[in-house]
């Protein structure tokens, strides 16, 4: 067997090799032709396969050369696996871009469009008051671009990579802590959990933060055993560079001082241990952390940003009451083998996150970790899963449990189960004494059992969670990445594309996201008032809104629509071939058309004048008028909070449906619109000077902009 040595702590040449062969399976997978990069990955392989069976007289791994083979085919079959996992049919699972990814993508491209910016910065995801990014998460997405390009499995990347990540340290961290059986079993079911699998393909910056956390760990116990100063400082490193992830980040900090300060307690050589090497992790942690908690005292909002919204201290203040803390409590300690949250983009609604093998095999494992919490492994993982939890224990209650905001207790929760299924195994060998020629047969047991789990979640994400017409509806950005689709498209045909003026406004600004990531821009604007663009001969593709068919069949009558339909069968928007020559004759557009309100001037109760602009810059007011009131038709496309402001130089005030809006102290209002045709009265009283007035909106909460005239209209056709 030959001296028996410790087992190394990182991975080797082999897993790195390995682990770059995975993380470019994607590329692999999307090309259809054979490039220069399949010549490497197989040369790669051929040079692994020679030095996997090659024969070596040192012996640096415990064990048999047949274990360390078997360890390492092993793993190399769990990242494939993952990894396959994760890339399979990406362009159908999820729908499309989730919001946040396209927020995300669009201020990535504004990072360096003018100047760089401050990397220890944060960007407002949405508009100011919001959930700010890190700059330098930003700069992390440009460089997976970098690496995969600016395109739909380039954005898929930022999160799948990290996924893939997470498996493959994991795989390490419990090794090492609670041997190779362990390790093994954590990785696998890691890999394949439909939770997971759901969170690699869209989940954003907390995908990062579950990957990133591992090796912080790790660096730390090997500190912790062997006392290196390089480790401490590593580890406090990537703990601060923690915090430029996700918000839960910030309780995974407080859980590892806690831990820390816990042992430190506890241990009766903790104080001199302590003073001689664990303060370099906190020299390291201060100092990653610094430019972020310097931030955060500038802008105080920025860490409380929707906390009142999303806090279940709020709600209890809120209903008087501490039971909203208890019952969530009780289901985010229940989501891992009863019922997960409601929420479809996170997970099947209402499943459990655990299939059942491995929720066996998880509350096994905590009944091992409980039983020996003496020891200090069992304490760590026990207590990162109940601090993990918090990220939604501490949430509202409503749409509880968040198997989003408890992303991180993933690895403790995978090491728990592969901490009880080694228990299995080993306890099966005592108690049976199974002779060692027949452990073939416990093994093909426990590989049946952990096939059947691969086929549940198998089965659940690519053929339940589809199957579910609320994936689409609730996903949002999925309309967006079809119309960004349906573009790419046309103009792959080479075929001429615009869009109706309507796409210009920043309500549709999430549209314009997705063009720039799937089709690599956004289209020239069409309008059929000015008729431009309209250069050369030929035919244009023009996409335009759906609520804006009618004026086109109207105005546009020997051109063909076309509808584009959702996986639903529902028309998410329609498309037209136009004749560019012909432009210059067809039919004007109606001067009714053009004017977008009815104003009416009037002293006390008596009419002054009415008429319809097409505009609402009030110039020329009538003398001895005392009010005005100016009436039009608004359409929204869907039903969706909006918000609404008036810039007027006299009070005023807005309805909507005949229903008076609340305005703040700017004039403002958040409102929540029906989708369709909605009369919008604006009332001017006691005007003494030359009026002005200006009607904007808010979409999507990113700037304000006067309303454009294509949702605005006195008739009824739109």
């Amino acid at each position: 067997m030959g001296k028996k040595v410790k087992i190394s702590w990182l991975p080797g040449h082999f897993y790195i090799v390995l682990l770059l062969q995975v993380i470019s399976l994607p590329i692999l997978v999307k090309s259809q032709k054979m490039k220069p990069i399949h010549w490497v990955w197989l040369f790669l392989f051929a040079w692994q396969i020679y030095f996997l069976f090659k024969r070596r007289k040192d012996r640096r791994y415990r064990g048999s050369v047949i274990l360390r083979r078997s360890l390492k085919i092993s793993l190399s079959i769990i990242l494939i696996i993952a990894a396959l996992l994760r890339i399979v049919n990406i362009d159908g699972i999820p729908p499309g871009l989730w919001v946040d990814e396209l927020y995300t993508a669009s201020n990535a491209l504004d990072l360096t469009a003018r100047y760089w910016k401050n990397p220890f910065y944060m960007t407002p995801l949405v508009g100011k008051g919001w959930v700010e990014t890190s700059n330098l998460y930003l700069y992390y997405v440009r460089l997976i671009w970098l690496l995969f390009g600016l395109s739909y499995i380039g954005m898929k990347m930022v999160s799948i990579l990290p996924g893939i990540f997470a498996v493959f340290f994991l795989y390490f961290l419990a090794r090492k802590l609670w041997g190779f059986r362990a390790g093994l079993a954590a990785a696998f079911f890691l890999g394949i959990n439909a939770w997971q699998i759901g969170l690699s393909r869209w989940g954003w910056d907390e995908t990062l933060l579950t990957a990133l956390q591992i090796p912080v760990f790790i660096f730390l116990w090997k500190g912790l055993r062997r006392g290196g100063y390089f480790d401490f400082a590593f580890s406090g490193f990537l703990l601060g560079l923690c915090l430029y992830t996700h918000t839960a980040s910030r309780i995974l900090a407080i859980f590892v001082l806690f831990y820390l300060l816990l042992e430190w307690t506890l241990s009766r050589k903790a104080g001199k241990f302590f003073f001689k090497r664990l303060w370099i992790f906190f020299l390291f942690f201060v100092l990653s952390a610094f430019p972020f908690g310097i931030y955060m005292y500038r802008n105080p909002g920025v860490f409380t940003a929707r906390y009142n919204e999303v806090s279940i201290f709020s709600q209890m203040r809120r209903e008087g009451s501490v039971l909203p803390l208890f019952s969530n409590i009780g289901n985010h300690l229940l989501m891992f083998h009863v019922k997960s949250d409601p929420n479809i983009r996170h997970h099947i609604a209402d499943k459990p996150v655990l299939d059942i093998i491995s929720g066996l095999f998880m509350i096994t494992g905590v009944l091992v970790a409980f039983l020996g919490f003496r020891r200090r492994k069992n304490r760590f993982v026990l207590l990162w899963l109940l601090f993990g939890l918090l990220g939604g224990m501490l949430s509202v209650s409503q749409g509880g449990p968040h198997t989003y905001r408890t992303g991180v207790t993933a690895p403790p929760a995978f090491i728990l189960c592969g901490i009880g299924l080694a228990w299995v195994i080993r306890i099966s060998r005592g108690i049976m004494d199974i002779p060692r020629e027949k452990y073939l047969y416990l093994n093909i047991a426990i590989g049946l059992l952990l096939a059947l789990s691969l086929g549940i979640n198998v089965h659940r994400y690519f053929i339940s969670y589809p199957e579910d017409p609320k994936l689409w509806r609730e996903f949002w950005g999925s309309e967006e990445t079809l119309f960004a689709r349906e573009v790419a498209h046309w103009q792959d045909m080479g075929e001429t594309v615009w869009l109706d003026s309507a796409y210009r406004s920043n309500y549709y600004f999430l549209y314009h996201a997705a063009l720039k990531v799937i089709s690599g821009g956004v289209p020239e604007y069409f309008d059929p008032f000015t008729r431009e663009p309209h250069p050369g001969n030929g035919k244009a593709i023009v996409f335009l809104p759906s609520f804006r068919k009618a004026f086109y069949e109207k105005y546009f009558p020997g051109s063909s629509l076309d509808p584009v339909k959702n996986p639903l069968g529902e028309t998410s928007l329609y498309y037209l071939t136009i004749d560019k020559a012909g432009l210059q004759v067809s039919p004007e557009i109606g001067l009714e058309e053009r004017q977008i309100c009815e104003v009416t001037y009037f002293r006390e109760n008596q009419v002054i004048k009415r008429e319809t602009r097409e505009n609402l810059n009030l110039d020329a007011v009538p003398e001895q008028t005392k009010g005005i009131i100016i009436k039009t038709r608004f359409y929204a496309p869907k039903e969706e909070y909006l918000l609404f402001k008036l810039e007027c130089n006299a009070p005023v005030e807005m309805s909507i449906d005949g229903m008076k809006i609340v305005m703040n102290e700017k004039n403002e209002a958040f409102t929540l619109l029906k989708a369709g045709a909605r009369s919008l009265e604006i009332l001017i009283r006691d005007i003494r000077d030359r009026v002005q007035i200006r009607l904007l909106w808010r979409p999507h909460l990113k700037k304000d902009e006067p309303i454009p005239h294509e949702f605005l209209s006195i008739t009824q056709r739109i």
